[in-house]
């Protein structure tokens, strides 16, 4: 038996580098399989629907297969008792197949059927009257069965053999908009050091605005892994993963958010419509502590993934010394507004507390996170005092 798994997996690999990948020998198999447990079925000689159907049914998740499973049967049922009611009447001719399958759409709409179970009304009708004698019970009957044989072949060999995995591709694309986010930020600290232009300010504010498109992805990425898990009996032990991953994006989600408010309102500050842009970001006033703030925050963005991570006792405690110093350049960069007295700008005082206060909330919430129990019950270290 194992040898037949390593042959299987190796002719799997193969198939994936010239195109179909494994999914297209699950479904051959499952095809083959039901063709020869169809046969047996008696009153049926040509089982063309169990394999039909086992094709239909083998789809990327077992979540999948099991809904198309369920979309098909009810489909094929009610094709069947339409090719009986018009089939065995009116014959084969052009006007009874159009009238078939209008009564076959109409049906599968009526009762609700999905996109993928109302052709199927059409389709199983028009198959059972074209193909092979009259339609009689005898022959609903053998259908309706091979039905079920396809449908359970293709939910058995899609759950049972190589089910797949997206917990990688999810991670990479979390990860990704992640390292965005904190780029984005990046970039924004080193030119508030140097002096930041209204046009440079522009630019970061698009970039921080693009970064939804990587939210998505991950978003797509996510909601692919906990979709393949469902039914997965082989991959439970990548459920705690997963949720915790979900719970990183949604955070990142949130982190998003505020770091464009803080990139807006250095940009309103270095290019203010109708007043002269304010002085107090500049890097020999508060700019140089500023930008030490922000770099803070943003390496502490691109390290979260890794901390709620499973298994990431390694990083915790990196990451509670992130907090702390976070914190602090935080500090910092408030008491020397304080000693500079940056209140004499008129809008200074408001566009910095705005700026400190986004940065409170990404360090807080990301800390208030990787603090909190985990989803699988593994224990956590504290976080450094202070954050």
């Amino acid at each position: 038996m194992a040898s037949v798994a390593a042959r299987l997996s190796q002719v799997a690999a193969w198939l994936s580098r010239i195109g179909p990948g494994g999914r297209a020998l699950k479904t051959a198999l499952a095809a083959g399989l039901a063709w020869e447990v169809g046969s047996r079925v008696p009153g049926a000689p040509t089982p063309y629907l169990a394999p039909l159907t086992a094709v239909l049914v083998t789809q990327i998740t077992i979540a999948d297969s099991i809904g198309a499973a369920t979309q098909r049967f009810f489909g094929i049922v009610l094709g069947v008792g339409v090719a009986l009611a018009v089939g065995g009447v009116a014959g084969l001719s052009g006007p009874s197949i159009a009238l078939m399958v209008l009564l076959a759409l109409m049906l599968g709409s009526a009762v609700h059927l999905g996109p993928q179970g109302i052709p199927q009304v059409a389709i199983s009708a028009l198959l059972i009257v074209a193909v092979g004698s009259a339609p009689t019970l005898e022959l609903a009957y053998a259908r309706v069965v091979e039905t079920i044989i396809g449908a359970a072949i293709g939910i058995g060999i899609n759950a049972l053999l190589a089910p797949p995995s997206h917990l990688a591709t999810a991670r990479a694309a979390v990860a990704a908009h992640g390292d965005a986010l904190a780029g984005v930020l990046d970039r924004l600290a080193a030119a508030i050091m140097v002096g930041i232009t209204g046009d440079e300010a522009d630019a970061i504010l698009g970039e921080a605005r693009a970064t939804d498109g990587l939210l998505r992805e991950a978003q797509a990425a996510v909601s692919r892994t906990e979709a393949a898990l469902r039914f997965n009996l082989w991959q439970r032990h990548e459920r705690p993963a997963t949720e915790r991953l979900a719970l990183t994006l949604r955070t990142l989600e949130r982190v998003a958010i505020q770091a464009r408010g803080i990139v807006r309102t250095v940009d309103d500050a270095v290019a203010p419509e109708g007043r002269t842009p304010s002085t107090w970001i500049d890097p020999w006033a508060l700019g140089s502590g500023l930008g030490a703030a922000i770099t803070d925050i943003a390496r502490l963005v691109r390290a979260f993934p890794a901390a709620l991570a499973p298994g990431s006792g390694d990083h915790r405690p990196a990451f509670a010394l992130l907090v702390d110093e976070a914190a602090r350049s935080r500090c910092l960069v408030a008491g020397a507004g304080e000693a500079q007295d940056i209140r004499r700008e008129s809008d200074g005082w408001i566009e910095l507390g705005s700026v400190l206060a986004d940065l409170d909330r990404i360090r807080r919430e990301l800390a208030e996170v990787v603090a909190a129990p985990p989803l699988d019950g593994a224990p956590l270290p504290p976080l450094a005092p202070g954050s």
